[in-house]
C-alpha cells in the first residue's frame, strides 16, 4: 500500500487491473474499489496502516521512500502485537516512521539515487 499509492496514476490503475487479492483474514481488502480508496487514503496521510489484514493480532505501518527524481523507490516498514498498541504509541511510530522516511529520502536525492526500475513507473 505504501508504495502504490505514491505511483502515477497509470501505474497504480494497472496494477489495481491486475491486483487479484485473496482474503487472508476478514480484514483483507479484496475489493479493487476498496484497495483503490485505501491507496488514496494512504496517499492524503503520508502511510499506509495494515491493521489485521494480513496478520491476525497484528497492526503495521509502512511509509514510502522517494528517490532523487521523487519516484517512490521502497517503503519501510515496521509493526507490533496488537494489544501493545495505544493511541499514543500509534501517532509516535507514525511520526518517528514518516521521518525516517523523509531523511532517507532526502539522503537519496542528494546522492543522485535513481531507481533501477523505473518501467513501473512509466506504465501506461
Amino acid at each position: 500500500k505504501a508504495i502504490a499509492a505514491f505511483l502515477p496514476d497509470a501505474a497504480r490503475a494497472a496494477l489495481l487491473a491486475e491486483l487479484k487479492p485473496e482474503k487472508v483474514t476478514t480484514r483483507t481488502r479484496t475489493r479493487a474499489a476498496d484497495v483503490q480508496r485505501e491507496w488514496e487514503q494512504v496517499a492524503r496521510r503520508g502511510y499506509a496502516i495494515n491493521d489485521e489484514e494480513t496478520i491476525v493480532g497484528a497492526y503495521f505501518l509502512a511509509a514510502p521512500v522517494f528517490d532523487a527524481e521523487r519516484a517512490v523507490c521502497g517503503c519501510i516498514s515496521i509493526g507490533l502485537p496488537k494489544p501493545r498498541l495505544t493511541p499514543a504509541l500509534g501517532r509516535t511510530m507514525a511520526a518517528h516512521l514518516t521521518d525516517a522516511c523523509a531523511r532517507l529520502s532526502d539522503t537519496l536525492g542528494v546522492s543522485g539515487y535513481l531507481h533501477e526500475d523505473r518501467q513501473l513507473h512509466e506504465r501506461r
